[in-house]
């Protein structure tokens, strides 16, 4: 009976070693694929000619691309901090704050 009880011992540790070994395998796995996917788009956000930009909560630009450069004469590290208005004429900027009081309310993505 000691035979058994020890057997089916080994069999529970090398179970759990096999699911154990399992979900590491998986988790480095998804990983690499995560990894991969985040290198991909940078790639495109780093190459395309549109600017594309990240916000905050208070809508100052955490992240501006490369293109930002092209389009605006200030570098990308130089536009952080900025808010929309910022770079828009003036008598523009109300209609522009509210499309994007609208938008944060909504829950929306940016339209055109």
């Amino acid at each position: 009976h000691a035979q058994q009880s020890y057997s089916l011992s080994a069999l529970r540790f090398n179970c759990r070693l096999q699911v154990h070994l399992c979900v590491r395998n998986d988790r480095v796995e998804a990983e690499r694929a995560l990894t991969a996917s985040e290198e991909r788009f940078r790639g495109i956000v780093e190459t395309t000619e549109e600017w594309i930009w990240e916000s905050d909560a208070q809508l100052r630009t955490t992240y501006n691309n490369p293109a930002a450069e092209r389009i605006t004469g200030y570098a990308p590290d130089e536009l952080n901090n900025f808010t929309p208005a910022t770079l828009v004429y003036e008598p523009d900027r109300e209609k522009l704050e509210e499309v994007v009081r609208k938008a944060v309310q909504s829950g929306s993505r940016w339209k055109r």
